[in-house]
């Protein structure tokens, strides 16, 4: 990394003690690779009007020690996402990767920082075809200096995520992949656990003006109740806050950090009040500076001791753009200001950096031909939650009677997106269930199934009137089968008993598979067929005869 020379410096310097970063450049933990690009943002914030100002002015701030003293203040840029759930093509909502990598790009060129804070994956057929390599092949690219891993990175298991930390762009260069407090997990004491290597703890990296920024990337603990059990057996999200100020500590005592930033795959409300913006006794420093979060898929703005909390909303739809500065008397400031996606389109004006678009065109030639089948023309718009699960979960049940399989019910939970009125295409249908879900069959209580009926989704074929006493058979998606709580017992049927579930040609038949086959083959696409109020689909008559 580029740092100032010391003949520059040195008419500033008289009277003080220093120490400048080695030419290194940046590091992270568990021996990751890191950017090798210069770090000082001159941009201006965004015109936008959704933007603040703040620092940490309490009296405490002046008993703060600096690793650098400076004869000026000192500005450094943030552009940040969260929950961008692969949303790879343009709409009228969302800028698609290609505007937003090269807005990106273009920053980082300038001397920002970028953080990705998780979620970046799961969604569309077009990320999820390749298994993520896409948006990885993306931030390698623009070089983001940390991505933290959110709770549908785990979606596909613990070697896609390995195999994306691994990949690198055309000049090598790796995105730190970071998760600080995920452990691996053998059923044992807490004590018995140790780090996972899918995640690095932080990424250092080094201002071309003489700011040295520590990265911490982490997720919620409760998290993990957000992902199919199967996938996370062997895996546990520790409490993260006491991670935090302990990496906050080595980062500002021992690195010599004068920024720390925490990158954090949670909502402010798990962040804040957990005392990481106060003042370490150990560094005599905050904990960190400023906080990016994620997973609600909000817009949050909070400050806490004079420290900046910031989250956006899904799909790339707005960005974060913060500017810290640091006085020569150590006192940080923060100015937050929203980057829209009309802010993006207008600066990259479709002049797509050449980079990103042949990285997105090359995944395009094997997925556009699979996402522009029409399965069908459906009659009218199937929402997100109500009618469109309601037809996956009529699918399911028509699939179990196919095979003789003398279901009750099959249960699913809702879409993640609308259905269309008119041409259903393969990639809309996709964008509504986007999981690579399982569906099994168990043996429940019907104390167990009128619970989870009245939070979901159902299509029922059994005309006698279910019994809170009784047991049932039913269809139902792994996710919601096999869910456990933050303790790890199973808390949606802890009275099932497994049956097997649905194959196709030896494979595991999944759930949207099953869907667009029943399309195919004409199921009814009929809205008005699919109401949760009718007794068929409706928890309210599950205790009655059809």
């Amino acid at each position: 990394m580029k740092k100032l020379p010391f003949f520059l410096l040195l008419p500033l310097l008289v009277g003080c003690s220093f120490s400048l970063p080695s030419p290194s450049s940046s590091e992270t933990s568990k021996g990751e690779e890191l950017s090798s690009e210069p770090i000082g943002g001159t941009s201006e914030p965004s015109s936008s009007s959704d933007s603040w100002q703040g620092s940490a002015s309490s009296e405490e701030e002046s008993s703060q020690e600096t690793s650098f003293f400076f004869a000026e203040e000192r500005t450094l840029d943030f552009y940040s996402i969260n929950d961008y759930h692969g949303q790879i093509e343009a709409t009228s909502s969302f800028p698609g990767i290609k505007t937003l990598g090269t807005y990106f790009k273009s920053k980082k060129q300038d001397g920002a920082i970028l953080i990705n804070s998780g979620d970046m994956f799961q969604g569309s057929l077009e990320s999820n075809y390749n298994r993520g390599n896409l948006l990885t092949d993306v931030m390698n690219e623009a070089h983001f200096d940390a991505f933290s891993l959110g709770n549908h990175e785990f979606d596909w298991g613990k070697e896609a995520i390995r195999n994306n930390k691994k990949r690198k762009g055309k000049d090598g260069y790796q995105t730190p992949f970071l998760c600080a407090n995920l452990y691996d997990f053998d059923g044992s004491q807490e004590g018995s656990i140790q780090q996972s290597d899918l995640g690095g703890e932080t990424s250092i990296v080094y201002a071309d003006n003489g700011l040295k920024v520590g990265i911490i990337g982490a997720i919620g603990r409760n998290q993990i109740t957000s992902i199919t059990s199967q996938y996370v057996a062997d895996l546990t999200f520790k409490d993260p806050m006491p991670i935090v100020k302990t990496l906050s500590d080595r980062l500002k005592k021992e690195e010599g950090c004068d920024l720390v930033v925490l990158s954090f795959h949670a909502p402010q409300v798990s962040a804040m009040s957990q005392g990481i913006t106060s003042i370490s006794p150990i560094s005599k420093k905050r904990y960190v500076d400023l906080v990016f979060c994620a997973h609600t898929h909000k817009k949050e703005k909070g400050v806490e001791n004079g420290v900046l909390f910031t989250q956006n909303d899904d799909k790339g739809e707005n960005a974060s753009h913060v500017r810290i500065t640091v006085k020569p008397n150590g006192v940080v400031t923060s100015s937050l200001s929203t980057i829209r996606k009309a802010d993006m389109e207008a600066e990259v004006k479709g002049n797509y950096d050449r980079g990103i678009e042949e990285i997105v065109d090359s995944y395009a030639e094997t997925t556009d031909p699979i996402g522009k089948e029409v399965l069908g023309d459906s009659l009218g718009y199937f929402g997100s939650r109500s009618e469109a699960p309601v037809l996956m979960a009529e699918a399911i049940l028509q699939e179990t009677q196919e095979e003789g399989l003398s279901v009750d019910l099959a249960l699913v939970n809702q879409a993640r997106a609308d259905l269309p009125s008119g041409e259903l295409s393969y990639s809309a249908l996709f964008e509504a269930f986007p999981f690579d879900n399982e569906v099994y069959v168990l043996e429940v209580s019907g104390t167990d199934l009128f619970a989870e009926a009245e939070y979901n989704y159902f299509a029922r074929s059994r005309k006698e009137a279910f019994s809170k006493k009784g047991r049932s058979k039913i269809a139902v998606l792994d996710y919601l089968a096999f869910h456990q709580n933050s303790q790890r017992v199973y808390d949606y049927f802890p009275s099932a008993s497994s049956l097997g579930k649905l194959e196709k040609e030896g494979s595991p038949y999944r759930y949207r598979e099953i869907l667009a086959d029943a399309i195919r083959n004409g199921i009814s696409l009929d809205p008005e067929g699919y109401s949760t109020s009718s007794p068929r689909y409706s928890a309210s008559y599950l205790g009655s005869s059809l």
